[in-house]
């Protein structure tokens, strides 16, 4: 069975297949506990609780509608039975503007049994990610 890094790097792998076109939502789906939980901040215009993974394809399609590019890069994991904590910077390019941010991020995800079962993330410049959504909301017409 896979160790909890490896199945986190399965995931962004899908992640980024499916924001480059090249997959759907399978691929991710394929790493999430059925009862997986997505706890974003309330402070963000994405924020809120989602449970399953209907619902974090429902995040994830609201993530798309603003950015056409999410990459977690220079990733650095630690692992502790079935948290892995990683800090990363993440890279989000605005789908409207082209407007590219690169902020400090860190996650703490859980897995068990070879699926993601919470994603816990902790972003940088919340406003800036608010106004990126601001924007895409001005240009969806």
């Amino acid at each position: 069975m896979s160790s909890p890094k490896q199945v986190l790097e399965q995931f962004y792998a899908a992640e980024r297949l499916m924001m480059q076109g090249k997959a759907g939502f399978e691929a991710m789906a394929a790493t999430l506990a059925p009862d997986v939980r997505l706890h974003q901040s309330p402070d963000l215009p994405f924020g809120g609780e989602y449970v399953g993974p209907a619902e974090y394809q429902i995040w994830a399609e609201k993530m798309a509608a603003i950015f056409d590019k999410v990459d977690v890069q220079e990733a650095r994991s630690f692992e502790e039975g079935d948290a892995v904590v990683v800090v990363c910077t993440l890279v989000t390019r605005e789908r409207s503007s082209q407007l590219e941010m690169r902020y400090p991020m860190v996650q703490v995800v859980h897995v068990k049994d070879g699926r993601i079962t919470e994603f816990r993330p902790f972003y940088w410049n919340v406003p800036a990610y608010s106004e990126a959504a601001e924007r895409a909301a001005g240009s969806i017409h």
